[in-house]
């Protein structure tokens, strides 16, 4: 029981005792105490903390680089898989189109393309080897036309596009006359139709299909439709501009029609 009695008397002598060596200047060993004792232990506390945070920043920044990595990831996986979904949609709506009109065809994948007005054309990752010509019509999953096969290596081939300037391919309009033409581009934007009976009624609207008197295309696929005619009754023939009825940068998977 004394010795409990003294613990709080001690504790409560320390400040009285501290405060009298500091009254008659005997500071000396306080001041080495405090410097070998408290300031070792503040300067340890300080660099721990330090240390901490120097690590909880270090681990957050690696987390979000982490996030950020995975979430590209995901980002890429997804547009990977729409891809996959739409390329398989459009094979499927050209594999019905061609068995509903007896075609026999080859499907293609384009891996790169020229669309600069003087030159439109696609490369596909089907060749010679594959059994592709030069002369070959290539269409789109709706048995839209978008052009003709011009040059063919033993792995891909090359389609100028109905829009490239120099192409130029037999045509004919769906109306009272059956009217036959030639279908040129014309600056990516239209096509143009020449050589159109002067006396046959062309309105705008009509529908532009292939005529068959080209060697390898068949007759009846769709080019475009008539948006305008222009007529001059002083020469042989009138010509009409049609509208494509395909957007270049919006195509991925075609068809090439075989003979």
């Amino acid at each position: 029981m004394m010795r409990k009695r003294w613990v709080p008397a001690l504790i409560l002598s320390v400040p009285v005792i501290t405060a009298l060596l500091l009254a008659v200047h005997i500071d000396r060993p306080l001041q080495i105490i405090f410097r070998y004792t408290i300031v070792p232990i503040q300067a340890w506390i300080f660099h721990s903390k330090e240390r901490i945070n120097t690590s909880t920043a270090d681990t957050s920044v690696e987390y979000v680089t982490e996030l950020e990595e995975e979430n590209t990831q995901l980002k890429i996986e997804n547009a990977q898989l729409r891809t996959f979904v739409q390329e398989s949609g459009l094979l499927e709506e050209q594999i019905q189109f061609l068995s509903l009109n007896n075609f026999r065809s080859l499907y293609a994948r384009i891996i790169s393309r020229t669309l600069e007005g003087e030159r439109d054309a696609f490369v596909l990752n089907r060749g010679s080897i594959d059994g592709v010509q030069e002369g070959l019509a290539v269409i789109t999953a709706s048995g839209v036309c978008i052009g003709v096969i011009d040059v063919v290596n033993d792995t891909t081939s090359t389609v100028r596009l109905l829009s490239d300037s120099n192409t130029q391919l037999s045509a004919v309009v769906q109306n009272g006359q059956k009217s036959q033409g030639i279908v040129t581009g014309s600056h990516q934007l239209s096509l143009e139709m020449t050589y159109i009976p002067l006396t046959d009624q062309v309105d705008v609207g009509n529908t532009v299909i292939t005529s068959g008197v080209d060697a390898l295309i068949p007759r009846g696929l769709v080019i475009g439709s008539v948006s305008s005619v222009s007529k001059n009754n002083n020469e042989l023939f009138q010509s009409a501009t049609l509208e494509p009825l395909f957007l270049p940068q919006q195509l991925s998977i075609l068809s090439i029609v075989l003979p």
